[in-house]
């Protein structure tokens, strides 16, 4: 009885889903990135990656890969901690750039730099199986400089205030094993205001940690695949877009995702867990439009950990919220009976849990929801 109950509680704690477009939905072309911060910032212990400071340029012909990873390591070097501010420009970029904590790359200027790996970057066409993230990363955040000979000191529970704010980053092509970013710090740290061009690429973000604003996802197999972040606490995601992605928009476990404003288009799954973890999802304000395959692909179904909410999320061209990886029969229940191979969700409002080991809904019966394609 207890397993029935569980069941119904994943997947009925949807609420307020439209399966069609509605009226307030309509899609409007997404604009060009923004710069967050137009002037130039005043900080006399800040680093500013400039020409007159270090040996580059900013029109994205010189390779500037070691002389960032110089301005990143005196300003932990000599402070422990600070801000290196990139103006505008375009910066090119062939290795993977270290962030240790407590260091922030900002960028500033009418517009927004733009950091690129390079096309056929050396190093980032091959798999990495013994990677947790099996990728080759254009920057990685990292608990303390990184030292040759050494294992990369990945971010992790103790890694506080880092970031990257206002800065566009572009894979070129040549670069299947790319990852734009890995993030497995914990509080304080952050991703704001980013648009990661992934093209070709493997994926925009591995790893999640703490939270992430305004950051827009283009192509890539994915926009981001995590697993727990750090020190296994929930993740937070604010104004997120993706577009384009081959695989899906997320894949992750055991992550706790919590997304406001989320929008997702043109891909073939929104969210895919991985098989046999579970996963917290909540979620709310968001669109999906024109997911060709399951929005949600969710795994280990019986477990009392996953948690699956969805709340006023306007679907158009998008029809499935299944299936579950780990069932292969039919349960029957009040309203609807789940498929093993073709499932579908049947959410319920007001769900409420009683007693340990009981739920029980507001409704005698779980309602109906159209599962209309919509124009």
């Amino acid at each position: 009885m207890f397993t029935r109950f569980l069941l119904l509680a994943l997947i009925v704690s949807v609420q307020h889903v439209c399966f069609a477009q509605t009226k307030s939905a309509n899609a409007e072309p997404m604009p060009v990135s923004r710069s967050f911060y137009p002037m130039r910032l005043a900080d006399e212990d800040a680093t500013y990656f400039t020409p007159e400071n270090f040996r580059i340029t900013n029109d994205g012909k010189t390779d500037v890969s070691d002389e960032l990873q110089r301005a990143i390591n005196e300003i932990k070097t000599n402070y422990n901690f600070g801000i290196v501010f990139i103006p505008e420009g375009t910066y090119k970029i062939s290795k993977t750039i270290y962030i240790p904590t407590a260091v922030r790359v900002i960028g500033y200027g009418k517009k927004r730099p733009l950091i690129v790996l390079a096309d056929n970057s050396p190093g980032f066409q091959q798999e990495y199986p013994q990677d947790k993230g099996n990728a080759k990363y254009m920057f990685w955040f990292t608990s303390s400089i990184p030292k040759e000979g050494q294992p990369i000191p990945d971010a992790g529970a103790s890694t506080f205030y880092s970031a990257m704010s206002n800065v566009d980053l572009r894979i070129g092509e040549g670069n299947p094993s790319a990852v734009a970013l890995r993030t497995h710090f914990a509080q304080h740290s952050f991703i704001s205001h980013v648009d990661i061009h992934i093209g070709t690429g493997k994926a925009g973000v591995f790893d999640v940690g703490n939270e992430m604003e305004d950051v827009r996802f283009f192509g890539g197999e994915y926009g981001i695949y995590t697993f727990k972040p750090s020190p296994g606490w929930q993740f937070m995601m604010v104004d997120t877009y993706f577009e384009g992605q081959r695989k899906a928009a997320i894949r992750s476990q055991e992550s706790g995702l919590t997304i406001v404003r989320m929008t997702v288009r043109d891909v073939p799954a929104v969210l895919e867990i991985n098989p046999g973890f579970y996963e917290k999802l909540f979620m709310e304000d968001s669109r999906f439009e024109n997911v060709s395959g399951p929005a949600l692909v969710i795994s280990n179904e019986n477990n009392a950990y996953t948690q699956i909410s969805l709340r006023n999320v306007a679907c158009k061209k998008s029809t499935r919220t299944g299936p579950f990886r780990d069932q292969r029969k039919t349960n029957r229940r009040p309203g609807r009976a789940i498929q093993g191979k073709k499932p579908e969700s049947r959410p319920a409002n007001g769900l409420h849990r009683r007693k340990a080991g009981a739920y029980h809904g507001t409704r005698d019966r779980i309602p109906e929801i159209g599962t209309g394609t919509g124009n």
